[in-house]
């Protein structure tokens, strides 16, 4: 039924395959699944980290820190430029 949709709006499949039907002993979705036993490779640990609940943990608070210290720098430059108006104001008046 996809299939003939995506060829009904003018798309070419070149190739598809059904990844359910399969019988691996690993699903196409492990990464998803945040188990590091069933990474393949070394690429794989770094994928299947994120969805770890500690992975998860390490994103949330590395993203709410980097957010924070964005909005601090922002309000430091905006101090600045209110600074350097004032002196240049006050300089050339």
């Amino acid at each position: 039924m996809a299939l003939q949709a995506l060829n009904n709006v003018g798309f070419e499949v070149i190739s598809a395959e059904d990844l359910a039907i399969n019988d691996d002993k690993i699903s196409w979705y492990y990464p998803l699944e945040g188990e590091v036993g069933k990474a393949q490779c070394i690429w794989d640990y770094f994928t299947v980290f994120r969805m770890t609940h500690f992975g998860k943990f390490f994103t949330r608070n590395l993203v709410n820190i980097r957010n924070n210290l964005m909005l601090i720098l922002f309000y430091i430059y905006i101090d600045i430029l209110k600074n350097i108006y004032i002196i240049f104001f006050f300089t050339f008046r």
